[in-house]
């Protein structure tokens, strides 16, 4: 059996599903403000956008990828891939089980 839970608004009742839908797009759009379009972020950037101890969790578990980019030789800055960032920000978590 397949129950759909509700929640209730003070104009309104909606589905878990659909209040999950609707906060994930507002998010989306804050971290689309925040980082803006590019493909990588820096360090710096990702903490910001994400928290700090999601991006080091996430790199820790091997979700994310980090990159040192300089020259010759000596890394100056590190940045993430922005869709492994969303990937792992935007995934559904039960911290119940």
């Amino acid at each position: 059996m397949n129950q759909t839970v509700q929640i209730q608004f003070a104009d309104k009742m909606v589905s878990f599903d659909t209040f999950l839908s609707a906060l994930r797009n507002v998010v989306k759009e804050e971290i689309s403000k925040a980082v803006g379009n590019r493909p990588f972020i820096t360090q710096a950037k990702a903490f910001d956008a994400f928290g700090r101890r999601n991006v080091e969790r996430w790199v820790k578990e091997g979700k994310v990828k980090v990159f040192g980019r300089g020259k010759n030789g000596k890394i100056t800055r590190y940045e993430y891939q922005v869709s492994e960032l969303e990937a792992c920000a935007f995934k559904v978590q039960d911290y119940l089980s």
